[in-house]
């Protein structure tokens, strides 16, 4: 991804809240690793500290938000949801 941030490289874990909605979402945690190393553009979510990634699925768009965690060099999935 151009203009990644510092912690791009930091390994991905996932949020209660995220494995709580794959099911619903009907996604994996294959899936969500698999769009996010795709991403290919970010924003600032609404929420202060959170980043939304810009990534598509089966020709869908799709937005990551995840919380990069400082003191353990992490990146939180918060949650995921189609656009």
């Amino acid at each position: 991804m151009r203009d990644a941030p510092y912690w791009w490289d930091w390994e991905l874990v996932m949020s209660p809240h995220v494995v709580k909605r794959m099911a619903s979402r009907d996604i994996s945690e294959l899936d969500i690793r698999d769009m996010a190393e795709r991403a290919d553009g970010w924003s600032f979510d609404p929420y202060p500290g959170r980043v939304r990634l810009h990534t598509t699925m089966n020709g869908r768009a799709w937005r990551i938000v995840v919380e990069p965690q400082e003191n353990i060099e992490a990146i939180e999935v918060v949650t995921t949801f189609a656009v």
